[in-house]
């Protein structure tokens, strides 16, 4: 018997005595076809290209659902990590429960040594210090599930214990992927944030709420270095606050990293081609919304830089806010649609259908025609005749085609 043979009688030994019977006879066929799908590939071991293939043939939703269960029940049993086809654990580790972390810190001390503890207790420890925070339901959750994607980091590629080198190792692969585009900056953040506060509860056994920014320079020339904190100094004799200066601070750093140039000299070389590359780059990594408010930086710190001489033309003209196009629906309704919507009425009370053909014949507002009374009403003259709720404007429809007397 092969070693995928004895996982899958293993699953199905706990899954009989978990499940209905009928229940259990549908799970034990899809298990069996995985078996025999992988005698067909020539695989004997669980692994996740066989995972892959079995998946895969799934034509339906509901086929592809009890295809990823089977799967994920070999997975547990066997151990092998792997991975949906969206790139996610098949089974994801547990962090420990709030009652096994408090028994655990009954006889932790701070600062908490590298090794010592399991890194989901120390994530149920910085929940709880983060209490008094009353942050919301989402912010809660976007913390909550930074710490699990760097649980489930140390379970792919190390083991949960604590240490602060593997932390630091997370953020670092944050920070990659967030350069190679595979990572939003927004998700880039939140990881870094929520390792920092890991991090300070590690040391200090709580957390005092702070803007955790970035110490790292990421001008590798001296010159520049000197020339990114001249500008800094510029920004706060401004009176910005700190969070202003650190997204000015941003723009800046994105902008040498997207020019390319090597030092000061370089800039006053600097071409239009560079000032291009930089707008592709930004293009690529921040959203709409991020470069309608990085851009007009941008334009300041090139007008700033060629009013100080550093660079030899200001190319702040070559920066130009991204347009926003605003879809808004149809602020009409075509004859075809308006018939659609008359036939549709057909069976609807006669209150109903006068509602709606004072909004669509005569524009009504909606409190209008539900303040509207039979004095306003002139049968004799085929007028209506009122005054409007949100302007105090008094108007009169006079009857043309279809009357008045018609529409009531």
């Amino acid at each position: 018997m092969n070693q995928l043979k004895e996982v899958v009688n293993a699953v199905l030994e706990q899954q009989q005595l978990q499940l209905a019977p009928s229940t259990y006879d549908a799970r034990k066929n899809y298990l069996k076809h995985l078996v025999e799908y992988g005698d067909c590939l020539g695989i004997s071991l669980p692994c996740q290209e066989l995972y892959d293939a079995y998946v895969m043939r799934a034509s339906t939703p509901d086929l592809r659902f009890q295809l990823l269960h089977a799967v994920r029940l070999v997975d547990k049993e066997a151990r092998t990590k792997a991975l949906t086809l969206e790139r996610k654990l098949y089974n994801e580790p547990k962090i420990p429960s709030s009652s096994e972390t408090e028994e655990i810190f009954k006889n932790i001390s701070f600062p908490v040594s590298d090794g010592r503890i399991d890194t989901g207790h120390l994530i149920r420890r910085v929940e709880r210090e983060m209490a008094y925070l009353h942050l919301s339901a989402s912010t809660r959750w976007q913390y909550m599930q930074a710490w699990r994607e760097l649980y489930t980091f140390l379970y792919l590629f190390r083991s949960t214990v604590f240490t602060r080198e593997s932390c630091n190792a997370f953020v670092e692969d944050t920070i990659q992927k967030n350069q190679v585009g595979s990572l939003n900056g927004w998700k880039r953040k939140i990881r870094r944030r929520s390792v920092c506060v890991l991090l300070e509860v590690a040391d200090t056994g709580c957390f005092q709420w702070k803007l955790l920014l970035s110490k790292k320079t990421c001008c590798s020339d001296d010159t520049l270095e000197a020339l990114r904190q001249q500008y800094l100094t510029f920004l706060r004799t401004r009176n910005f606050e700190k969070k202003t200066v650190a997204l000015y601070d941003y723009a800046f750093r994105s902008f040498i990293e997207g020019t390319g140039v090597p030092d000061v000299d370089g800039l006053r070389k600097l071409q239009p081609s560079q000032i291009h590359s930089m707008l592709v780059l930004l293009s690529e990594r921040l959203c709409l919304n991020s470069r309608g408010t990085v851009f007009p930086i941008l334009r300041q710190i090139l007008s700033y830089l060629y009013a100080v001489g550093f660079i030899p033309t200001d190319f702040s003209g070559m920066v130009l806010t991204p347009a926003y196009k605003s879809t808004h629906l149809r602020p009409y309704i075509t004859a075809a649609d308006e018939k659609k919507l008359f036939c549709a009425m057909d069976e609807a009370p006669l209150r109903t259908k006068a509602m709606m053909r004072l909004g669509l014949r005569l524009g009504l507002r909606d409190i209008d025609i539900c303040g509207l009374r039979f004095s306003q009403v002139d049968w004799k003259n085929d007028q209506l005749i009122l005054e409007q709720e949100k302007t105090g404007v008094t108007i009169c429809f006079c009857g043309s085609g279809s009357t008045a007397n018609e529409r009531l």
